[in-house]
């Protein structure tokens, strides 16, 4: 048994949610999921974003189905604040939301406070997509089937 346990992996291979039923499905059944944006393939103000590259845990998050609130398409909304330093701001939460629509589309938006006061100090929104090089990519754990 404990030979078993030190050769099995620690997880799973991660699966490639490729499509916004994937996703929902993935979360509804609490499978620990995450993304990856690649915002130089997002839009920033009708221009490619810069190429950097964050990944975002899908722990915190809310599926809102078509019409649930008067939405015209269903969305999964989720969020994350840390602490970075910002190159002209200095120390600021980054506040990153992402909201993934039913129809591919995705919508990033970065607020960065002054951690006093929690006053936004800048904001930017990027447009992205869930599709090959629409600059968002997420995955998820495979369930486990046991031994």
């Amino acid at each position: 048994m404990i030979l078993w346990l030190l050769a099995s992996p620690a997880s799973a291979d991660p699966v490639p949610l490729t499509d916004y039923p994937a996703l929902i499905a993935a979360l509804e059944a609490g499978s620990p999921a995450r993304a990856v944006i690649r915002y130089g393939q997002c839009l920033h103000d009708s221009e490619p974003g810069p190429g950097v590259i964050q990944g975002l845990p899908l722990d915190s998050f809310e599926i809102f189905p078509k019409g649930a609130i008067g939405n015209p398409v269903g969305f999964v909304s989720t969020s994350q604040t840390q602490l970075i330093h910002h190159p002209t701001h200095g120390h600021v939460h980054s506040l990153t939301r992402v909201k993934i629509h039913e129809d591919a589309r995705v919508e990033i938006m970065i607020r960065y406070l002054e951690p006093r006061k929690l006053k936004v100090v800048a904001e930017e929104v990027f447009g992205c997509s869930l599709t090959p090089s629409g600059g968002l990519s997420l995955s998820a754990d495979q369930a486990s089937s046991g031994p």
